[in-house]
């Protein structure tokens, strides 16, 4: 048997109880036992580092292992979203591991870089996860007629655009109320996707939430609000998957010399322009797509 150690948690002595006192086959007791794991923990938790350095790396097994119910999924840890994304893959929750466990196969997908994952990870995921949820991969989807349509993200707690609704309002002006979006993160991670796959502009501060990227379709604009510093993580996500990235930098007003202040960090954005920006990006030549087969990264 082969002693799966995988989530950082664990390996501090921060790891799940488990009340299994089962003896796994290399003489360790309080573990899990199971016949097959797919190891896609990742070092950091939270959303982003799922998405774009767990998820990424499911689809290079999925054709061998996924459709057997004996092969458990290993994460850093398990949550709603990470449910949610995972049920994607028809695998369901109690299929779903974390913390120390032993295993008699355990597969480890090529992993992802923190904050880089390659080029074939990404559009492998934005492959699968689109013909999953049936949505569509080319450029220009069947019901493109009804003009240029826009997701603005909505952050609440940390990074939070305090003219929000102002920019929201400039938009609707220059593009019709039906065509801009709000996206809270309060919706179904189904549904989170299929705004960012319908979108032919992303718009919104640094964060979890333009992870949803990794579905949109080539050539679409992404416009990242960054704040206290740059970033780039997004940027090199973008350029692998042949979105049109802009990059917009807006401190946040209540920075001072010492540490941040505690609580939300409000930045106010210059909407005219971030308007600007997305007209001129919707008027500039679109890139050529190479073909994602041959593409190295």
């Amino acid at each position: 048997a082969l002693l799966v150690l995988k989530s950082c948690q664990s390996l501090a002595g921060k790891g799940p109880k488990r009340e299994d006192n089962t003896q796994c086959g290399l003489g360790h007791r309080h573990m899990n036992t199971t016949e097959v794991a797919v190891v896609i923990s990742t070092f950091w938790g939270g959303y982003f580092h799922f998405m774009l350095e767990g998820m990424v790396r499911l689809p290079l097994v999925e054709a061998a292992v996924l459709e057997d119910p004996r092969t458990k999924i290993h994460v850093r840890y398990t949550s709603s979203y990470v449910e949610q994304l995972l049920s994607f893959f028809n695998v369901a929750a109690p299929r779903i591991i974390s913390g120390f466990q032993c295993a008699s196969i355990a597969l480890v997908p090529e992993p992802a870089a923190c904050g880089n994952p390659s080029f074939h990870h990404l559009n492998l995921l934005r492959r699968r996860l689109s013909s999953l949820l049936r949505l569509p991969v080319t450029e220009t989807p069947p019901d493109s007629s009804d003009g240029h349509r826009i997701v603005v993200i909505k952050r609440s707690r940390k990074r939070v655009v305090g003219n929000h609704q102002e920019l929201v309002a400039g938009l609707r002006r220059e593009h019709t109320d039906e065509n801009v979006v709000e996206h809270s993160g309060n919706e179904s991670l189904a549904r989170q996707l299929e705004l960012f796959n319908w979108a032919d502009t992303v718009i919104g501060p640094h964060g979890a939430g333009l992870a949803n990227i990794v579905v949109s379709r080539p050539r679409t604009i992404v416009v990242e609000f960054l704040m206290h510093e740059v970033n780039i993580c997004y940027f090199r996500v973008a350029l692998k998957l042949y979105l049109r990235y802009i990059g917009m930098h807006f401190p946040p007003k209540q920075l001072t010399a010492g540490p941040r202040p505690a609580g939300p960090e409000l930045i106010q954005v210059d909407v005219g322009r971030v308007i600007a920006a997305v007209g001129n990006a919707m008027l500039q030549p679109r890139p050529e797509v190479a073909d994602q087969e041959d593409g190295d990264g």
